[in-house]
């Protein structure tokens, strides 16, 4: 206990999860003094009584304290920050924009359905022969119940109740294997077990679409390129980003630059994403007069399938320039701010990244589309530009080199569907083209 009040009071100061610990630490304090009055009044078999309940309220007390004392002398918010997930919760701004602030959708996460409904039923088999254990239950039951209602609970959810399903499991399980399974078989139980829970692991997280297993920096979601083409070229002004990468932001040039957002929404209230970065991430009428406000010279921004708010604005202005972009990023800067040769080197005027077909289909400007995605190929090697570069190809009648492009595609990106269909047409094309050559040969030579 002295340890988890050590703990509480050190987690409050670093993320709002905190809350997670006091709750479990709350739950099972309630339950051992509910275990408390039962077995006062004999309602509880056993000669000796249930743990302290007292020890877990205090634990409980000292750690609410020591938290907020902390964060008093710590944290620029102070005790406020404590506050942070239940305002989050109730505002119906965060609950309309933020989806983990939703209930826990019915059609969706199957595998935490699956956990809720196992975990149940392992407890109330337990209760009916009398095994339940009362803290563990009402753990879970808060636990439950608060990622019904917020779905972003599912992940506290996931650590906890896996544990409490195997102490309930285990007595069941154990009953069987004495009554119906070889006692050889039983000793297995336990090593499938974890090859199971490895196999989940590696499918769902180490060969993941979101996650890569490793050390370092996962260039598929954070946009290193980027951060390297910024501090090159020493872009000019403070840099808008999207919210998603200002931590990986600030990692990277602080204290030389300034973030615009990043998810620290104790940092960043309601009011700063409700009247300063939505409007200008989805593109409202007064998007450039608040990046002037804030002195933002240079935009940040993610590759999305369609372009969606500024991105599709900040390409279509004359007053921005794109001079970068790669497979998850593009930068744009203003062009009165621009340094030197800088636009006559990177400035993209043709290819529009989120939307590359889009930028194809205009014969007359096809070959600066060439050039540009040839451009792109050659200082990032994104997949992206590659496929595109496919595209342009094939639409200009180079099926050799479209070919070609679309291997290297899939070399660098196994699972774009686009460019396997893309190298099918590709390659059919080569072989009508040869067939057709075979026949004039044919008909020549005859």
């Amino acid at each position: 206990l002295v340890l988890a009040t050590v703990l509480l009071a050190v987690w409050a100061n670093l993320h709002a999860g905190w809350i997670q610990g006091m709750l479990a630490l709350g739950a099972f304090a309630g339950a051992t003094t509910i275990i408390s009055i039962r077995w006062r009044a004999g309602l509880v078999r056993g000669a000796h009584p249930p743990s302290s309940a007292r020890a877990l309220w205090a634990a409980w007390a000292s750690a609410l304290a020591l938290s907020v004392g902390t964060l008093a002398i710590f944290n620029p918010v102070g005790p406020r920050v404590l506050m942070i997930p239940f305002t989050m919760a109730r505002s119906d701004f965060f609950r309309t924009r933020v989806t983990e602030f939703l209930p826990l959708p019915a059609d969706n996460f199957h595998a935490v359905w699956a956990l809720l409904l196992l975990t149940s039923g392992a407890i109330l088999i337990a209760a009916a022969r009398r095994r339940a254990r009362l803290d563990d239950t009402l753990v879970f039951v808060v636990f439950a119940w608060s990622a019904l209602q917020v779905n972003r609970q599912m992940l506290p959810l996931s650590v906890i109740a896996p544990a409490i399903l195997a102490s309930h499991a285990r007595p069941l399980l154990d009953d069987l294997a004495a009554r119906q399974l070889p006692r050889r078989l039983g000793r297995l139980a336990a090593p499938a077990l974890l090859v199971a829970m490895a196999l989940v692991a590696w499918s769902g997280f180490v060969q993941g679409d979101r996650f890569r297993f490793g050390f370092g920096i996962d260039t598929r979601s954070t946009p290193v390129g980027a951060f390297r083409f910024i501090a090159d070229n020493e872009l000019p002004g403070e840099v808008w980003n999207e919210d998603a990468w200002g931590g990986a932001f600030l990692w990277r040039f602080w204290p030389e630059r300034r973030n615009f957002v990043d998810n620290r929404l104790d940092v960043f209230d309601e009011a700063f994403f409700r009247d300063v970065y939505l409007p200008v991430r989805d593109g409202r009428e007064d998007w450039e007069d608040i990046l002037a406000r804030y002195g933002v010279r240079t935009l940040l921004m993610e590759i999305t399938e369609k372009p969606i708010g500024i991105q599709a604005l900040a390409f279509r202005s004359p007053d921005w320039a794109l001079v970068y972009w790669d497979d998850i990023s593009m930068i744009y800067v203003r062009r009165d701010a621009a340094r030197g040769a800088l636009l006559g080197r990177f400035e993209y005027r043709t290819v529009n990244p989120n939307d590359l077909m889009a930028s194809l289909v205009h014969g007359a400007a096809l070959p600066d589309a060439i050039a540009e995605l040839e451009r792109a190929a050659g200082s990032t090697g994104s997949w992206r530009s590659l496929n595109g570069l496919g595209v342009a190809y094939g639409m200009a009648g180079r099926y050799a080199d479209a070919a070609a492009a679309f291997r290297r595609t899939l070399a660098l990106h196994p699972g774009s569907d686009s460019a396997r269909a893309n190298l099918e047409i590709a390659e059919r094309r080569l072989a009508e083209r040869a067939a057709s050559k075979a026949v004039r040969r044919s008909e020549k030579g005859s």
